[in-house]
């Protein structure tokens, strides 16, 4: 667990180094973070500057994996608080996961899930303090639950990303 946590923040500290930008930041996170957690697909959402809806900023599939349907839709989804998972994580401040996507009530991607068979998937928030600004979400074919690891090493990665992006943010302000 030590290993791949220091593996993960070693990576990630690499990525958010190399970008300038918060939506690119967001964008390089998704396969350093997919990749070594063997995760298949992950995709970033930002909040808009109105600060009504998480707008899609990133998607990354892992390279053997094909899923256009659930691509295309996320890409075209916009999410509320409270609202499928990115919103869900969004007005909680906490991080979800959820065993099989497909047969969550509040997951209206579901359908292209079901059609690219995608089931488990895990999500947290990128957050300073109490101010949500993103979510990075993650899925994989398995239905599974028991996200313990992965959300120690991931809610480490989200605390100090979210500190990073802020001071970014406030940078460029």
């Amino acid at each position: 667990m030590i290993l791949v946590q220091g593996s993960v923040l070693h990576a990630v500290a690499g990525a958010v180094a190399t970008c300038e930008t918060i939506p690119e930041t967001l964008d390089a996170l998704l396969p350093t973070i997919g990749g070594i957690l063997g995760w298949d697909v992950g995709a970033a959402w930002r909040i808009a500057p109105e600060g009504q809806l998480l707008h899609s900023v990133g998607f990354w599939r892992a390279p053997e994996v094909c899923t256009p349907t659930f691509e295309a839709v996320t890409r075209a989804s916009t999410f509320a608080p409270g609202y499928g998972l990115p919103g869900r994580v969004w007005a909680s401040l906490a991080p979800h996961s959820i065993a099989n996507v497909v047969a969550d009530p509040n997951f209206p991607r579901a359908p292209a899930a079901r059609c690219d068979r995608l089931r488990g998937a895990y999500a947290l928030p990128l957050r300073a303090g109490r101010e949500v600004f993103g979510v990075l979400e993650f899925f994989t074919h398995e239905s599974r639950g028991g996200y313990e690891t992965t959300a120690r090493a991931m809610d480490t990665i989200a605390d100090g990303l979210g500190i990073v992006l802020h001071r970014r943010r406030s940078h460029r302000l």
